[in-house]
């Protein structure tokens, strides 16, 4: 390979291997977000309780839709008593 083609192929790894870490490092809050999302659906109480926390301390937009299934599938009595409080105030 001649000189000027290795730097060119080099030059092009560098600055693709740039922009992978940039867009990584942008999309993490997306990547964690997602993660959450899928733990809405664990089976276990506890795992679903800690991805619920962990999106509300996020803010999640995304997480909005699930939750409101998460709440219409869960019929417990504190679910139903916050329903309650959440409409008489």
């Amino acid at each position: 390979m001649r000189p000027r083609g290795k730097t060119i192929a080099l030059s092009t790894v560098a600055v693709g291997v740039v922009v992978l870490v940039a867009v990584a490092f942008v999309s993490r809050d997306w990547v964690v977000q997602q993660y959450y999302i899928h733990r809405l659906q664990s089976t276990d109480d506890e795992t679903r309780l800690r991805a619920v926390e962990a999106l509300a301390i996020a803010r999640s937009v995304l997480a909005v839709p699930h939750l409101i299934r998460l709440l219409e599938k869960e019929k417990r009595e504190m679910v139903l008593h916050w329903e309650k409080t959440v409409l008489t105030c």
